[in-house]
């Protein structure tokens, strides 16, 4: 089901209001895009990427995402969504860590000009 909500992201992005839009954009039958907009289908990877670079999205958590939709077993999809879980913690704690060296710099600078201005 993962890939109705890669639809109505790309729907958002380009600004579509209607399915068959998408549909005509993708190169798809408006049958296929249906079936997607039910969850009786999924993407390929390639489309998935396709529509995650349109999208700005990140594409290997596209794809990890597109995995555990896929995942035939609760095993295996239990086992993609713990891979998820740890790519989101990691990337999350490599955000903390670049945003706390920007604000250490702002301080920095912020300092330095209280300096100056005294």
């Amino acid at each position: 089901m993962y890939s109705k909500t890669l639809l109505d992201e790309y729907l958002k992005a380009k600004k579509f209001t209607q399915y068959k839009q998408a549909a005509a954009e993708l190169g798809f039958s408006t049958a296929y895009i249906a079936k997607v907009n039910t969850g009786r289908e999924e993407f390929t990877e390639e489309t998935a990427l396709y529509i995650a670079v349109e999208c700005g999205m990140d594409t290997q958590e596209v794809i990890m995402k597109l995995a555990e939709a896929r995942a035939k077993t609760p095993q295996a999809k239990s086992v993609w969504s713990q891979v998820l879980k740890r790519y989101c913690a990691g990337r999350e704690a490599a955000s903390c860590a670049g945003l706390s060296a920007i604000a250490a710099i702002s301080m920095a600078k912020f300092n330095f000009a209280l300096c100056i201005l005294c």
